[in-house]
């Protein structure tokens, strides 16, 4: 917990001296960033929900084993195992929250902004951002399933689309957070 707040902490920090930097970065967040975020979500959503379908779709494919877990991310896992443990809420609240924080002002106010800026090419910063993304749920500590972090891939694009239009970090941070919260939401409604 302490070290998303510290990472929480000192990406804001950075974000701050950026903007006072350098006027229309797009390192803010607006009530305007809210609205565009969900809205980002809203059209999103379905292209991530069928990326993930596919992908796991081509995983049975290939191995001819059917999926079994219930969650394809750890915390989830644990969350779903731990549905009355206090602890497992609060990791739930980081993942839902700090990640989305951490990684989009990581991710996409500063690596895809700075790929921007080096080639000049909205789409390829775009493209080797999200790569960088996936590729990080993708490394054998997280546990996380190839079809689960090409899914992530795919909801990075559609972040990295909404930062680019936009110009405003809220708007994937919001993206990101919603996409998070949802998917706690879904799995301790649905599975079983």
């Amino acid at each position: 917990g302490l070290t998303y707040l510290s990472a929480i902490v000192t990406g804001l920090v950075l974000c701050n001296l950026v903007n006072a930097g350098s006027k229309g970065a797009g390192l803010t967040f607006t009530a305007r960033s809210l609205a565009w975020g969900a809205a980002g979500l809203i059209c999103a959503w379905p292209v991530v929900q069928a990326a993930g379908i596919g992908f796991s779709m081509l995983h049975e494919y290939r191995t001819g084993t059917e999926i079994t877990q219930q969650a394809a991310h750890p915390t989830l896992q644990l969350l779903l195992d731990n549905q009355n443990n206090p602890w497992a809420w609060s990791i739930a609240i980081l993942a839902i929250i700090g990640a989305p924080v951490v990684e989009e002002i990581m991710y996409r106010g500063f690596l895809q902004s700075a790929i921007l800026k080096l080639t000049g090419k909205p789409w390829l910063s775009i493209v080797i951002t999200s790569g960088l993304l996936m590729g990080a749920h993708m490394l054998p500590n997280t546990n996380i399933p190839w079809y689960s972090a090409a899914t992530v891939g795919v909801l990075g694009l559609c972040m990295g689309i909404a930062f680019e239009r936009t110009k405003d970090i809220g708007v994937p941070i919001t993206m990101h957070v919603l996409f998070n919260l949802a998917n706690v939401v879904l799995a301790v409604m649905f599975v079983k």
